[in-house]
């Protein structure tokens, strides 16, 4: 009963830390330039539980260029799991999560493709916090009585990432490190590999398509893999 009581307290831990949800290419807003973003993302595997363990995140980014090559984007979402089903000593317990969160983000290119660079670079800090809350908790001193937990996780990260323009597509990848805490204390670290499309439908918006493969490392627990799967629209305003 102690194990499952800890298994579903950790599920808690990585809902929102998790996401990748880099959606952005290495190419600089300008500057002067606002740019919005609305997204629908889904993580899978939620802290090792399951495949069908899911979360799902909707919610959109504000960004701006400070300069030339450094852009400056806020983001805010919300987020609901899907419900996990277990059985243990001969109960059917049922828990999910939901929550909301907000987060900052600084985006500096020091190379961008043109006549000298194949390609654009870009390396960028980022800060996420978020509010959550699981039901249906069970403890161990009280199996029989559910109960609720409120959580604030907080997700640092540094990333680089670049971009390639193609015509009207716009390929990028991005390799990220986060440091993922939860009410001051660490919960895991984690390395995203990152493969997305910028596919634009007009001169100022575009669709981006990515997937990101997250490598969690708890700091109890075994390591595990999650996939997510992103899709936005954005739109630069001139």
């Amino acid at each position: 009963m102690r194990k499952f009581f800890v298994l579903f307290l950790l599920t808690i831990l990585m809902v929102s830390c998790a996401s990748a949800a880099v959606l952005t290419t290495a190419r600089p807003f300008g500057k002067g330039k606002w740019v919005g973003l609305g997204t629908i993302y889904r993580d899978a595997n939620l802290n090792n539980q399951s495949p069908d363990f899911t979360l799902t995140t909707f919610g959109g980014a504000v960004g701006y260029g400070i300069t030339d090559n450094l852009d400056f984007y806020a983001v805010l979402g919300t987020a609901a799991s899907s419900t996990l089903t277990t059985s243990i000593v001969g109960f059917t317990i049922k828990t999910d999560v939901a929550g909301s969160g907000y987060g900052i983000n600084l985006k500096y290119v020091p190379f961008v493709e043109g006549k000298r660079m194949p390609f654009s670079l870009a390396v960028s800090l980022g800060y996420k916090t978020a509010s959550l809350k699981q039901k249906n908790v069970y403890s161990p001193f009280n199996p029989f009585q559910p109960t609720e937990i409120d959580k604030t996780q907080t997700n640092t990260s540094i990333a680089v990432n670049v971009s390639k323009l193609i015509a009207f597509v716009m390929p990028y990848g991005a390799l990220s490190f986060r440091k993922n805490t939860e009410d001051g204390g660490e919960a895991s670290n984690q390395l995203d590999v990152t493969l997305g499309s910028a596919i634009a439908w007009s001169y100022s918006g575009a669709v981006f398509v990515e997937y990101t493969n997250q490598s969690i490392t708890p700091v109890t627990g075994s390591n595990y893999t999650s996939g997510q799967i992103a899709i936005a629209v954005g739109y630069k305003f001139n």
